[in-house]
């Protein structure tokens, strides 16, 4: 099964190199080890004494992801003004230990002690759900070290009461059976038996709980300023998902009685629990005001629409139903946050979107080098860096087909990646569907953006595509490389590919009406099978298989030519072309490889494969594909 982490984790890595953060094993104690994310400059675990530039902001995760999954938006949102800490609780993530101790108590112990190693000092804690109740052990234990509290979605402690009230709101009869699901095992739900004891250990009963005195929260009983005008400087700060069912804004207001009204309580609209990764942007900038007010002494004016301990929020009242359908469309969202990411790396890497118009009523989007702001620098660029351009398949856009290859080719190679038309933010008005008309519009595209010569590399759909372009402008593709396609689709190589997948037409497959079609795609593009949930794949089919249905159901129509009609064009790359494929596609096999290789390439191609990796073979395996590819392009651009 290939973890769509396995996938994701990397892009994030990278992003957070580039902003400053990098993980870092801690030992608490010999058999207890905790991951951190760090600031990047933070070069010892041993040197105490140092203290930070910036002030230390430490994030604690919630039951289920780990932390740096959990809060990745808010650390590449405050990594350049503060000094950012990401552990990992125990048995979440990278961290473990050999010691039996499940409470809280422990967890707060084993952070409080790792932040030591590190040398923080003094921070704010950032916490939510779960890691909420540990933030509020350690600033119990800690206060030295924990000055200063945001805390979200959580309760100070999970007792019988609490416990017994939010398992009827979501309509499940325990902790385990929501937060350890059967269904995602081995997903993101390792350390089954250890997680099952900390939740043993959480719950607490109401006579036995006593409520803390947080000297943060007395904090505000000493103002450091005489204006009366200004607002009472709160260390505590209550930031809710408006819309969570699992700790509502009831429990919220019960919070911040038990504090005494000696915090702010603010709330995000249209968010439920996990309000910092749902509505993020909205998160983080009242995230920003808080840690602002908190770490200038109290005096910069507080800007947030907080509430006093005498309002109360107006009730949210819904049914479990219409809220879990709700939060269905809001999961949905996750691709959208994805893409977010990406395009802050891609930036990074020096390649940005933009849309080329063709012709009036012809657009085509392209993802390309930053530096091609004219036609001059244009040139510029093309005679410093070899330009490769890529042609993605029927179904993603350029940017989801590729996205591997961008990363790792943008140092050393000037990249384009279009959509093709009706695919992503490509579109036009005239009524040609052929293969041809879509080599046309790319070849005029990259014209424009100023390409005289490129490697074209192309899969399934866009190797097609790739084959009428190098026919129709030799000038400009001076070489290929094609990934599971065809020269052309023909009525025989049509009805044995269709045959072997167990479909009737093209249209069947590739134009799904819900998302579980998306799903069958995704089983027969790949050797393994993915272990995406559904909300995932509902997202895929909103955002890419909604729009122009009508057209794209016209580009199959004319994609597929019958035999007599199919005439193989003379290649002048021929000794330019290569072949790279996944050798267990069973939409385009390796015969067919081997047949396109030698009949229609007259062996003048190279052919070389990739193990364990069937049609979409770029994503399945990139790494093994990029080090081929590397390879392919190195040896094409050597003269």
């Amino acid at each position: 099964m290939v973890n769509v982490l396995t996938m994701y984790m990397p892009l994030l890595r990278g992003l957070l190199k580039l902003v400053g953060v990098r993980p870092q094993a801690v030992e608490i104690e010999p058999g207890t080890v905790l991951r951190f994310w760090i600031p990047s400059d933070d070069q010892t675990t041993s040197n105490a004494s140092k203290k930070p530039n910036k002030p230390a902001v430490v994030f604690v995760h919630g039951f289920g992801l780990d932390g740096i999954l959990t809060w990745q938006f808010q650390v590449l949102a405050l990594a350049r003004d503060y000094a950012v800490y990401v552990p990992d609780l125990l048995f979440f993530g990278e961290s473990i230990t050999d010691r039996t101790e499940r409470k809280v108590v422990f967890q707060a112990e084993c952070v409080a002690k790792g932040l030591k190693k590190l040398g923080v000092e003094k921070c704010t804690l950032v916490g939510m759900s779960y890691g909420g109740m540990v933030g509020f052990k350690m600033a119990e234990m800690y206060p030295d070290l924990v000055e200063s509290m945001v805390v979200s979605c959580t309760a100070m402690v999970m007792t019988e009461s609490i416990s017994r009230a939010c398992l009827k709101r979501i309509g499940f009869s325990s902790w385990p059976e929501y937060l350890m699901p059967d269904t995602v095992k081995g997903v993101m739900f390792g350390n089954r038996k250890e997680r099952l004891e900390l939740l043993d250990e959480l719950i607490v009963s109401d006579k036995d709980f006593t409520v803390p005195h947080f000297t943060q929260a007395l904090a505000c009983l000493s103002p450091v300023h005489d204006n009366p005008l200004l607002p009472i400087p709160y260390k505590i700060h209550l930031l809710w998902g408006r819309d969570d069912i699992i700790f509502n804004m009831e429990e919220a207001c019960n919070l911040k009685d038990q504090l005494e009204g000696k915090a702010t309580l603010q709330y995000i609209g249209n968010a439920g629990h996990l309000a910092q990764s749902e509505r993020p942007f909205a998160y983080n900038k009242h995230l920003k005001k808080i840690l602002a007010s908190l770490h200038d002494g109290g005096t910069r004016k507080q800007q947030l629409p907080f509430l006093l301990a005498t309002e109360k929020p107006k009730p949210v009242s819904h049914t479990r139903t219409r809220t879990l359908e709700q939060g269905k469309r809001k999961m949905g969202k996750s691709l959208a946050m994805c893409m977010s990411l990406l395009r802050v790396l891609l930036r990074l890497v020096g390649v940005r979107s933009q849309a080329v118009e063709i012709e009036p009523g012809t657009v085509v989007h392209f993802w390309a080098p930053v530096e091609n702001r004219s036609k001059t620098t244009i040139h510029n660029e093309a005679k410093r860096k070899p330009a490769v351009v890529f042609l993605q398949g029927f179904g993603f856009n350029g940017i989801s087909t590729w996205l591997f290859q961008m990363l790792a080719l943008a140092k050393d190679y000037a990249i384009y990646v279009p959509d093709l038309l009706f695919f992503g933010g490509s579109a036009t008005d005239r009524t040609e569907r052929s293969p041809a008309f879509q080599a046309e519009c790319m070849a005029k595209g990259l014209e424009k953006l100023g390409v005289e010569k490129c490697t074209l590399v192309g899969l399934s759909y866009g190797g097609m595509v790739g084959f009428k372009m190098a026919e129709m402008y030799p000038d400009l593709v001076d070489s290929m490389v094609v990934s599971c396609s065809v020269m052309a689709l023909t009525e025989s190589i049509t009805r044995s590919a269709l045959e072997r997948i167990g479909f009737s037409s093209w249209e069947e497959l590739l134009i799904p009406e819900t998302f579980e079609g998306v799903k069958k795609i995704a089983e027969l593009c790949t050797f393994k099978s993915l272990a995406l949930p559904d909300f995932f794949y509902r997202d895929i089919f909103q955002d890419m298989f909604i729009n122009y249905k009508k057209e794209r159901v016209e580009l199959l129509e004319a994609l597929v030519v019958k035999d007599k009609d199919f005439d193989i064009p003379n290649y002048p790359q021929a000794q330019r072309i290569h072949l790279l494929w996944g050798e267990e596609d069973v939409i385009f096999t390796k015969e067919i490889a081997r047949n396109l290789k030698e009949k229609l390439l007259e062996g003048k191609a190279t052919l070389h494969n990739v193990e364990k990796a069937a049609h979409v073979v770029q994503l399945e395996r990139p790494v093994a594909y990029n080090r081929q590819l590397k390879k392919i392009l190195a040896s094409l651009n050597a003269n």
